[in-house]
């Protein structure tokens, strides 16, 4: 049922899900900021 994880056999680590949850909108935030800039950037331009 876990295989997919690897050597980890156990269920995932709280604290790894948690963390890959944050990084995932982090990384996810850091997309909207980027395009929002540069749609501002663009309009500023036009």
């Amino acid at each position: 049922m876990w295989a997919h994880l690897g050597l980890n056999q156990g269920p995932p680590d709280y604290e790894q899900v948690y963390f890959d949850i944050h990084l995932k909108s982090f990384i996810f935030f850091c997309l909207i900021i980027n395009f929002l800039s540069n749609l501002t950037l663009s309009i500023i331009l036009i």
